[in-house]
């Protein structure tokens, strides 16, 4: 299987070599070409960034099918900046630059298990698709409410409901493609995860990336 080396995981550099990644590490000298860092979102540059709270403990990139891929593990800061003891991860996927767009289902699961109108409840940023079946599995929130109905037509709502990649929740964000879990980073699930995205990228209309504020 790949990703596994006698039965084991392997480790971060031995993915990369096999699978032609860099491997960036804090303090090595070298940085993604691209990202979006959670640690850094209340820093200026990645140059800013401190070893009270690095923007990761160690990263992936390379390119899959001609696009930009990201992976990598990090523990989340806290409002004092410094990191906890948990560890998560995220994929990414290099865009072109649009209005934040994100899907998740973690509020109807949290709203359904406690009332039975968790379809009515609506945030400030949320977006209905008018597609039910959709609206009835994921929150869609966007900055531009426009731009999402523009760029989520029923052939690409459909696609995503019946991917079983799909996870439950992704994003377009600060010029990337992305996808969170909150555990380690398993080397092993890159290639699925990035896969999503890239066909997620993909599948959205042309116009999506000539949108303009």
């Amino acid at each position: 299987m790949a990703g596994r080396r006698g039965g084991r995981e392997l480790t971060p550099g031995q993915w990369a070599r096999r699978h032609g990644a860099a491997l960036h590490l804090p303090g090595d000298g070298s940085a993604p070409s691209f990202g979006y860092f959670p640690n850094a979102k209340q820093r200026t540059t990645f140059a800013h960034l401190t070893e009270q709270a690095p923007p990761y403990d160690h990263a992936l990139e390379l390119r899959v099918g001609g696009h930009a891929v990201l992976a990598f593990e990090y523990r989340p800061a806290g409002e004092d900046g410094t990191p906890g003891t948990s560890r998560s991860h995220m994929v990414q996927v290099w865009t072109p630059p649009v209005p934040a767009l994100t899907f998740d289902t973690g509020l109807k699961s949290m709203l359904g298990s406690i009332r039975t109108d968790a379809a009515a409840y609506e945030a400030p940023g949320t977006v209905r698709t008018g597609h039910p079946e959709f609206d009835a599995r994921f929150t869609v929130y966007c900055e531009h409410p426009g731009f999402a109905r523009g760029v989520l037509g029923a052939p690409l709502l459909r696609r995503l409901l019946d991917d079983p990649r799909t996870p439950g929740s992704f994003a377009l964000l600060n010029s990337v493609a992305l996808t969170k879990g909150d555990r380690k980073l398993v080397p092993a699930e890159i290639p699925d995860r990035a896969g999503f995205l890239i066909d997620f990228v993909n599948a959205l209309p042309p116009h999506t990336w000539r949108y303009r504020r």
